[in-house]
């Protein structure tokens, strides 16, 4: 198929009356301006109207196509003059920015929504046959992100690309998501600068031959297409949870056709090509280590794409931060550790299971930090009280199922579309709530040394500063974070720690050999 070459001067995507972009319209440049609060989209095409070379389009661009209802205010008599550009997919957003900006409470008497239907950018620009954006605008009030994270930059020629970062992490919040989209844009090939208090500007800075091979390698770090250092599938056992108990689902085979070890096991949860891919170098790090030790690995994926482990079917249809706890209760293992896909196992993982025999629930703290307008800072290494739920080894007893099903009983209530991490997510509810509960404190916990057992990518930096770095075990990061927060090579210093425990362990072997002859 041929690609298309049609070019728009200026796509606006939630355009509100596009008054950025009149000056250009006048003068014939060809816009399409995409509005999706019908009251405002009725006003910004009757502004237009005498312009043939303007298209206005009444949807919604999101981050995945179907409908959805666009939240608003009705009218905007007596508020500050912005809350006529208010228009969100998500009303709590509406909300918060209404009780920061000082409304009257009247205002909920005043919120409205409507039906509206959702494109990709990609599916919008393909309606017009279109491959080349001489300037993309993007004011969606915290929907940024979701509209240009997931884009496959190589299809599209975005010379301009200007972007809301104000709301990309919440309500007036600058942070995670905002770094990791900046991270993108930089690393296919975009200047990135901020425009003014609430906006970035981008600016290619690469030929497009160029862009379209930055995006792919980009693509094949996070795992968004299978590349060459994915570790070469083996034959594996499969299964559904569905209607099976954690004890009745141990009865498995493990990878290699044997016989399942089911004292001790780590599980996994991989929802959608992505977290598939991601995990199958997760385990190929852990069976460096661990070659015997049985894996399972909760999925969605088809039965042909394989993966060292016994793959246990999961359905992505509900949030994967509920999921993870669903995944943990039908755990095969008696002693189970769980790690989440983007962990990367650089020591033994013995003295981590040697814990179990004594406590029920090993859980490291995180490490505490924060963003000034988006800058990461680091605080400390630990945060005490505050746990991060990516690494978590558990006996898989009566005790820990009450905890389990009291920690699902507790995010269940909570809509998916409000869930991401970091925010409303597994994590959130285990830290605000479930740590606080009789099921939590009845348990025997043990509190990890997250420097050992999972390194964050915030805390990084900070310990290869603080030659701490060798102590990792279980490196919990992935590679844009590490580029991003700590300005280093997360290949590099999973690659470092490996050789240095492999190489340790050989010397112990090889002492121990030595003496036995002596």
């Amino acid at each position: 198929m041929r690609r298309a070459t049609r070019r728009f001067e200026i796509v606006q995507i939630g355009a509100h009356l596009a008054e950025e972009s009149v000056s250009q319209a006048e003068r014939g440049a060809r816009c399409l301006f995409v509005e999706a609060v019908p009251r405002v989209c009725d006003e910004l095409r009757k502004r237009f109207a005498p312009f043939p070379n303007v298209i206005v389009e009444n949807v919604a661009v999101a981050g995945s196509s179907g409908t959805q209802r666009i939240h608003y205010l009705r009218d905007v008599d007596g508020l500050p003059a912005w809350a006529d550009r208010i228009g969100s997919l998500r009303q709590h957003h509406i909300i918060e920015l209404a009780t920061q900006g000082g409304f009257d409470a009247s205002y909920r008497n005043r919120l409205d929504s409507a039906e509206i239907r959702c494109l990709t950018l990609a599916e919008l620009l393909a309606k017009y046959s279109v491959s080349i954006v001489d300037n993309l605008i993007v004011d969606t009030e915290g929907a940024d992100y979701d509209i240009l994270s997931g884009l496959d930059f190589s299809t599209f020629q975005f010379r301009r690309l200007v972007f809301e970062r104000k709301h990309m992490d919440g309500v007036r919040k600058i942070g995670y998501r905002y770094n990791h989209l900046a991270d993108k844009l930089q690393q296919i090939g975009y200047s990135l600068r901020h425009l003014d208090h609430q906006n970035d500007e981008a600016v290619l800075a690469v030929l497009p031959w160029q862009l379209e091979q930055r995006m792919r390698d980009y693509q094949r770090e996070q795992f968004l297409e299978p590349g060459p250092s994915l570790p070469r599938p083996l034959a594996t056992k499969s299964r559904s949870v569905r209607g099976r108990s954690p004890r009745a689902a141990s009865r498995t085979k493990s990878w290699n056709g044997g016989a399942a070890d089911h004292e001790r096991g780590v599980i996994y949860l991989a929802l959608g090509s992505r977290h598939f891919l991601e995990a199958q170098q997760s385990i190929a790090s852990l069976q460096i280590f661990h070659p015997d030790l049985p894996v399972s690995i909760f999925t969605d994926q088809p039965g042909a794409r394989r993966v060292h482990a016994t793959s246990i079917s999961m359905s992505a249809a509900r949030s994967p931060f509920k999921q993870k706890i669903s995944a943990m209760l039908n755990s095969p293992y008696r002693h189970t550790l769980y790690l989440d896909t983007d962990t990367a196992t650089v020591g033994s993982l013995t003295p981590l299971f040697h814990l179990l025999h004594t406590h029920e629930w090993c859980i490291a703290e995180a490490p505490r930090f924060h963003f000034d307008d988006g800058v990461f800072h680091f605080d400390a290494f630990q945060s005490p009280g505050t746990f991060n739920t990516g690494v978590i080894a558990f006996e898989n007893n009566a005790g820990v199922q009450r905890l389990l099903q009291t920690w699902a009983a507790s995010i269940a209530p909570q809509p998916d579309e409000e869930i991401r991490a970091g925010h409303l997510c597994d994590q959130w509810y285990f830290n605000n709530a479930v740590a606080k509960t009789d099921a939590y404190k009845a348990l025997r916990v043990r509190i990890i040394n997250n420097l050992e057992w999972n390194l964050r990518c915030y805390a990084i930096g900070q310990a290869a500063r603080d030659g701490l770095l060798a102590a990792a075990r279980i490196i919990h990061a992935r590679p844009w974070e590490v580029r991003q927060f700590c300005s280093m090579n997360l290949s590099e210093i999973v690659r470092g720690s490996q050789s240095r425990r492999a190489t340790a362990a050989w010397n112990r072997t090889r002492s121990a050999r030595a003496v036995g002859s002596a």
